[in-house]
């Protein structure tokens, strides 16, 4: 899918690189729109399914003799298949409400789970930032923690991913949890979060070459991954990628095949920001011979987004039965332009939304 970028700067170029939505009763007890009323609620997966998955990984595991290795007579796509199982199970069954998380700590074997999970993140470099999300789920739960803590060998390896003992906890969570918000659009964002230094970014040179342009501010986004997208194919799986929109710039991910949960994880794009009110825009898109389906979208006000380096974002797609994408995104302002719209100025964040819409 070629990216179109009409009068927009050189950027950096190449192709690029993650819940639910509230219940609308609550949407009307904290005063939003009646009318979210009349939305179809989205379909949940039964609680069967979900445990059944997570119990496969585990047995999938178990038969690979809980090894990440080709001498196992595993090919990669075997390898990769028994990981996705394990992480959307285990996503699964954390995200639902009416299933006992105590289930995966009764799990049987979490040392040689964790143990698969650092020989998979050694070998697949391109899933090495979903394993590390997965691993901070896992290692915030006691169980888990003392389970890798018991093998030294295992906790080694955790510790040189950056993880820290429990005895270091009095200092800070050994592994902070998830961070859920609500973001000015309705959105669910999953903000992961585990003490790590988010490295800083320099943009000066590329706001002063956007100011020079007349541009409001300057948008870099990297695209990272996406989580149990819908299928879109009768014959196989969607063949997932991303487009970005902001104003008349359109940049587009390469397509990934055959996969549900694909991992782009490339280099950033930046995007001119024309005005205050710019929205950018992720859709998601199964490629087809004939006319592309559409697999989810999210639409964000630039004006309400982060200002300075931080983790990457998991938001909930919109206009489909399930999936998330995982962005980077970091926004800086031209500095001849005056303050930045303060988040509380209820007019400009009435109008992005309406944009938006």
């Amino acid at each position: 899918e070629p990216s179109t970028c009409n009068g927009s700067h050189p950027g950096t170029g190449g192709y690029a690189a993650t819940a639910g939505q509230a219940p609308p009763i609550a949407a009307e007890a904290n005063g939003e729109n009646s009318e979210s009323l009349d939305k179809p609620s989205k379909p949940r997966k039964s609680v069967l399914d979900s445990t059944r998955l997570l119990e496969t990984g585990v047995q999938r595991m178990k038969v690979a003799g809980y090894r990440a290795c080709s001498g196992r007579g595993l090919s990669d796509d075997d390898m990769t298949q028994i990981f996705e199982t394990f992480r959307r199970g285990t996503m699964r069954v954390l995200n639902d409400d009416r299933i006992d998380d105590g289930l995966l700590d009764s799990l049987e074997g979490k040392a040689d789970v964790l143990q698969y999970l650092n020989e998979f993140y050694n070998l697949k470099r391109l899933y090495r930032k979903r394993v590390d999300d997965l691993l901070a789920l896992l290692l915030r739960r006691e169980p888990w923690r003392v389970a890798a803590e018991d093998r030294p060998a295992l906790w080694e390896a955790m510790e040189r991913l950056g993880f820290r003992t429990s005895a270091e906890d009095s200092e800070g969570d050994a592994v902070a949890p998830l961070k859920t918000t609500r973001d000015r659009t309705g959105s669910m964002i999953t903000e992961v979060c585990r003490g790590v230094e988010v490295p800083d970014i320099d943009l000066t040179s590329e706001l002063l070459d956007a100011e020079r342009r007349g541009a409001f501010g300057l948008l870099r986004v990297r695209v990272i991954a996406a989580y149990d997208l819908v299928n879109a194919d009768w014959c196989s799986l969607s063949d997932p990628y991303v487009k970005v929109t902001v104003g008349s710039c359109t940049r587009a991910t390469e397509v990934i095949d055959d996969c549900l949960d694909p991992c782009w994880d490339a280099e950033p794009w930046l995007f001119d920001v024309p005005a205050v009110s710019s929205i950018v825009r992720f859709e998601v898109w199964d490629k087809d011979l004939v006319k592309d389906d559409p697999l989810g979208n999210i639409s964000m006000p630039v004006c309400c987004l982060p200002t300075r380096p931080k983790a990457p974002l998991r938001v909930a797609l919109d206009q489909t039965a399930h999936g998330e994408l995982e962005v980077e995104v970091l926004f800086a302002k031209c500095a001849k332009l005056g303050p930045a719209p303060q988040q509380g100025d209820r007019q400009t964040l009435d109008q992005t939304r309406l944009a938006s819409e």
